[in-house]
């Protein structure tokens, strides 16, 4: 068993490689990534290098998900297990204030992808974890993170019909900034 930073070096450097075309060849690894991002949603493990293992390997999920809709039965368990906020570490205050700088941007990412790209599958209430994750790296002190989330803040807006996401995230920067 690899060190869980080698691990993340891994799926960071998978994160960054499979874009675009490249992106299909990643299918092979879906059940592989399912078991990462089952180990902090099983678990409630808390410890910032396996929930950043779990918050990659969900964002290259979604990523193939996009990419090739004939996998989205396989992907059944992640979609009801990444969407129940209660079982998920990555909107935690806790990791949001001590996740590393390429940790929080690349849940900027995903924010971005399900906010924009998946969300039909969201409910009001599953909008609010991904829109806290937003506003709170759009107050980052790091200035790659907040940069990361005001790009894909700008994107998200864009979108005309996504009024509840407007409103959560309006909701979300009234009580930091209160």
């Amino acid at each position: 068993t690899a060190l869980p930073i080698l691990r993340v070096a891994y799926l960071d450097c998978m994160a960054r490689s499979l874009k675009g075309n490249t992106l299909c060849q990643g299918i092979d690894f879906i059940p592989r990534l399912q078991t990462i991002f089952n180990q902090v949603t099983s678990s409630h493990v808390h410890q910032n290098s396996i929930v950043t293992e779990s918050l990659i390997a969900a964002l290259l999920l979604v990523r193939l998900n996009a990419a090739d809709a004939t996998i989205e039965p396989k992907l059944a368990n992640f979609w009801n297990s990444l969407l129940n906020s209660e079982k998920l570490s990555f909107s935690s205050t806790k990791f949001l204030n001590s996740g590393s700088t390429n940790a929080l941007c690349y849940l900027v990412d995903l924010s971005e992808k399900l906010l924009t790209e998946h969300l039909h599958r969201l409910t009001e209430d599953q909008i609010k974890p991904w829109t806290f994750c937003l506003v709170t790296n759009l107050l980052h002190p790091n200035r790659q993170v907040r940069q990361r989330a005001l790009s894909s803040t700008r994107k998200i807006l864009k979108y005309s019909d996504m009024g509840s996401v407007q409103d959560a995230m309006l909701a979300h920067l009234s009580e930091h900034l209160a």
